[in-house]
Formats: structure tokens, C-alpha cells, sequence
């Protein structure tokens, strides 16, 4: 999925444009920040920030910035 806009989504939100790959999973009620990157079979169970790229199980930020 990805997404270039603000949305709450059954208590998901994403901020800006995310890019969340293949059999991701993701925790209700998180936040995931502005030009995000979640990898392929990542499981999300914190918000992750903006500018960040986040893998494994559970996921974890691997590269914050550009």
C-alpha cells in the first residue's frame, strides 16, 4: 500500500506518503510517520517515526533520514 495523504484507518494512521510491503502486519492503533517504509513481512507493534525504514519481527528501524 502506499499513500500520499493522511488517513485513519480502522485505528491505523499514516502520515504522508508510507510504503507498506508485502505481508506486513500491523498493530491497531499505531502511527506510521510520514515517508515510512515498512519491508516485506515486517510485524509493526510500535509507531514508527517519519523518514524511516523499519524490518524483521518485530520491526525494527534500520535507517532513519534520506
Amino acid at each position: 500500500m502506499t499513500s500520499n495523504r493522511s488517513k485513519d484507518r480502522k485505528g491505523l494512521r499514516w502520515q504522508g506518503s508510507v510504503a507498506i510491503n508485502n505481508g506486513s502486519q500491523i498493530i491497531q492503533g499505531l502511527t506510521i510517520g510520514e515517508n515510512t517504509i515498512v519491508g516485506a513481512g515486517a510485524v509493526v507493534v510500535r509507531d514508527l517515526p517519519a523518514n524511516c525504514t523499519a524490518v524483521g519481527v518485530p520491526a525494527q528501524v534500520i535507517k532513519v533520514g534520506n
